[in-house]
């Protein structure tokens, strides 16, 4: 019975607020780390625009030459919650009302360096190196580094966080939404540093309007 309570409670705040279970659930996850004084305190809307997915869902969408924007992170990366309320903010400014979240924590493969050799720590499944192939053209090789040494896997990775506009199929443009004036993932954001990480989000969000033909 009180199981049944607390359901209807949520269904009855999701119809008083106009956000979605997604939106719910995505500003839980990000806030309750708010608490852990080792992570930057973020504030989330109700009415953001992000909806879950899986790796094998966005790999299905651009097979099916669908148009999207999707953001790869996860609550605990210090760098994604630098820019989060950046990309919320430009989302709302520029009407994008939805925008695919997957959490990549869990879902990519871990390599190290051992005896100057790339060796594979945990495989990722076969969805996540399809998503490496399609992404390829937008996405950052994967760079392996122990202490002053750094080796190119020869491949591409999904890092967090990447902002990434899809059209019919094909990322087109890529951003991490990190100002450059930010050299550490957990100083203080000025409004400078927030200033430019809401102009890269918006220039991915806005790409059709901002790129044609002649410029790009």
């Amino acid at each position: 019975m009180k199981g049944l309570k607390l359901i209807f409670i949520s269904l009855f705040i999701l119809l008083l607020t106009g956000c979605s279970s997604d939106a719910l659930r995505f500003k839980n996850e990000y806030e309750d780390l708010n608490k852990d004084e080792q992570y930057r305190k973020v504030s989330i809307s109700n009415k953001n625009p992000f909806v879950y997915k899986e790796v094998s869902d966005i790999v299905k969408m651009m097979e099916n030459k669908e148009t999207f924007v999707v953001y790869f992170g996860f609550s605990k990366c210090p760098w994604c919650r630098s820019m989060i309320e950046e990309l919320i903010t430009s989302a709302k400014d520029f009407k994008v009302k939805k925008i695919y979240y997957v959490d990549v924590l869990d879902v990519r493969d871990t390599l190290k360096l051992k005896d100057g050799m790339i060796q594979i720590e945990k495989e990722a499944s076969s969805d996540y190196y399809k998503l490496l192939d399609l992404m390829g053209d937008v996405l950052d090789r994967y760079v392996v580094t122990d202490g002053d040494i750094s080796m190119d896997a020869n491949e591409y990775r999904i890092y967090a966080p990447n902002v990434i506009y899809v059209k019919d199929g094909k990322a087109l443009v890529k951003t991490t939404g990190i100002s450059s004036l930010q050299t550490s993932s957990n100083m203080e954001l000025t409004s400078e540093m927030k200033k430019e990480s809401y102009k890269l989000i918006s220039d991915v969000l806005n790409y059709n309007t901002v790129c044609t033909d002649k410029t790009c």
